[in-house]
């Protein structure tokens, strides 16, 4: 891992033409298992998406019926996160707390 900031710029994935930004306004970060000094690992049991997020993620995922798939949901939430390092909807901008 590259050096450490306590803003967490190291964990930012800057791709061409990208501008520079903090991580939770960057589209990717590095989610790489190593941590730096100043960081905490932690396990995370539950994400909580923002209302924005899960209505789009719902309205995608939604049958004739009105039902909503719940594993295909969950599937591309862990599909958003596996691109992105992170929990950010590439069609609302919005994350998880």
């Amino acid at each position: 891992m590259t050096e450490s900031s306590p803003f967490g710029l190291h964990r930012v994935v800057m791709e061409p033409g990208d501008t520079p930004a903090l991580p939770q306004q960057a589209a990717k970060v590095n989610p790489t298992a190593e941590i730096g000094p100043d960081e905490v690992r932690i396990s995370v049991e539950v994400l909580n998406l923002d209302a924005a997020s899960y209505r789009q993620l719902a309205r995608t995922h939604t049958d004739v019926t009105g039902a909503v798939d719940g594993l295909a949901l969950r599937r591309q939430v862990l599909d958003i996160v596996a691109e992105r390092g992170k929990m950010q909807n590439p069609v609302t901008g919005s994350g998880a707390c």
